[in-house]
Parts: C-alpha cells; structure tokens; sequence
C-alpha cells in the first residue's frame, strides 16, 4: 500500500477560498513542494459543532525531497502565512493543510500520525481523493479509496447521522488522538475533527 505518493488535505471556511488555494500551492512550490495533481474543490456543511461556515475541501498530490517531518513544518508555515490562527478549537479557518500520506509510512508519535487519523470516515476527503488516485490506490488501515468512500456513502444513506452524537465522539476522540496536524479541524492540519479544511 502506498506507493511513494504524498498527499495533502486542503480546506477552509473563510475568505475567498480559491484565492486562498492558489496563494498556497505558489507558497508551498516557494519553500520545495510542488503541487502534482489537485481535486475539484467541494463545498461542504459545516459539522463538529463549532464552525459556521461552509467549508471547500480539496485533496492534492505533492512531490518534495523534503522528509514527513520537515513537510508537516512546511504546511504549518505556509497555513500561518495566509493567516491562519489558532483560537478556537474546530473553528472556522482560513487555511488547512493536513498531511494524509507520505508513500505507505506508518507513524504515530506526538507529533505526527501517518496516516491521518481517520481519513476513512470523512467523505470530504474520500470524495476529492478518489478524483485524482486510480480504483487499486489503496492505504494502510482504509483499504482502496474508492472502495472505501462507496462504503462511507452506502452507510451514510443507510444511518442517519445524529450530529450531537457525532460531535460528542469526535470530542472523545480528539482529547485521546495524537496529530499530525496543526490544530485539528475542519479541513485542516490538524485534526479537526470533522472537516479538514
């Protein structure tokens, strides 16, 4: 699983979101990480309880020399470059940039969780990512990707979601998870518990 590939989750609920996107992809491609390939951007409801507004998610290859460590570094820099500030846990944000892969690694230290932590269960990863990996690109603990979100989608026309609950686990969950990202949320590099944005 893995294949060598590196991708990075994309998000953000404030400001004019594309512009956001590609003042980034040119601030990464700066600093040594050139953006390969990139999913259509969605749109998607706010969830987890904090956030107000709609968040646009992304996925994207990138390509660098650099090692996992000094690329979480690197999309924490560029996020506080375009002025993301950490305040509010899962809030709204301009930017995020989560590290999701770096080719099949497996990690799990304080300070970074290769893979990103529950990346099977959010379709606004799922849904950009299959855009851009072929049917077989699959992930240690997810399987194939696209498998994975025809599962997800299956699931969620057969359960519906008492987002409460949901709110609830992902608060459970984020006290106990040990990130790669850098605050954790919506879209974004941390691990925001519901939307990376």
């Amino acid at each position: 699983m893995g294949d060598g590939r590196i991708f990075v989750g994309v998000g953000s609920s404030l400001g004019d979101a594309e512009e956001t996107f590609a003042q980034a992809e040119r601030a990464l491609a700066a600093r040594g990480v050139r953006v390969v390939a990139q999913a259509k951007n969605l749109k998607n409801a706010p969830m987890g309880g904090v956030a107000l507004e709609e968040f646009t998610n992304s996925v994207w290859e990138v390509a660098t020399t650099q090692s996992p460590w000094e690329l979480l570094r690197t999309l924490q820099a560029v996020e506080g470059d375009l002025g993301r500030v950490r305040t509010v846990r899962w809030g709204d944000r301009t930017l995020d940039l989560d590290l999701l892969v770096y080719g099949g690694l497996v990690l799990n230290t304080p300070e970074l969780t290769l893979p990103h932590p529950r990346i099977g269960e959010r379709e606004f990863v799922l849904g950009p990512w299959a855009e851009i990996v072929d049917e077989g690109y699959a992930v240690v603990g997810v399987g194939a990707v696209h498998a994975a979100l025809r599962e997800l989608k299956e699931v969620a026309q057969e359960v519906p979601v008492d987002r409460r609950q949901v709110t609830d686990r992902l608060a459970s969950d984020e006290d106990s998870q040990k990130t790669n990202e850098t605050t954790g949320d919506q879209g974004g590099a941390d691990a925001d518990p519901i939307h990376w944005g």
